[in-house]
């Protein structure tokens, strides 16, 4: 089934923002790792991702992963929503499909993914551990920083962009 829900994609845009594996969560309801899981199971690991679900939309999650002999693939779901962490994923659909506020402009939008896709490669080549930096600056663990923030981690991993209009 490849019907993306829309509970899925605010799903991935909330797991992408706060780096969560949530695979994890089902792991320890599944002894015996076979992907599946039963219904009051998925329900609970869902409860314990700090995401507010509708009941219409675990309804909705749960018509989709079901087997027919009444499990849950969890697999699946967890595959389709970890895709956000996939290097193959297309950054322009991911930023659209975010709940982002910001609206770009076409040139912008291409300006942007083209600018991540150089960072992207520039930290992998470098192999840069890039997270500790960001992380020295986010006290609180809540995923934020300043702009100001944002520009010396940059300096310091020398991932700055060539033009300071791109800030």
């Amino acid at each position: 089934m490849n019907i993306e829900l829309d509970v899925e994609k605010n799903l991935q845009a909330q797991v992408a923002k706060d780096r969560i594996r949530i695979k994890e969560f089902f792991i320890d309801f599944d002894k015996l790792r076979k992907g599946v899981v039963g219904e009051a199971a998925f329900r609970t690991c869902l409860g314990t991702l700090n995401f507010q679900f509708k009941e219409s939309e675990i309804r909705q999650l749960l018509t989709k992963y079901t087997q027919t002999g009444g499990l849950v693939d969890y697999a699946s779901f967890c595959a389709n929503i970890d895709r956000v962490f996939d290097y193959s994923v297309n950054h322009r659909d991911f930023i659209e499909n975010s709940k982002s506020t910001a609206k770009f402009t076409e040139s912008e939008l291409d300006t942007l993914c083209q600018l991540l896709s150089c960072i992207r490669s520039e930290i992998k080549n470098q192999r840069i551990l890039i997270k500790p930096q960001f992380m020295d600056y986010d006290k609180t663990k809540s995923c934020h920083i300043t702009v100001e923030q944002f520009r010396r981690v940059m300096k310091v991993t020398k991932l700055i962009p060539p033009s300071e209009e791109l800030f």
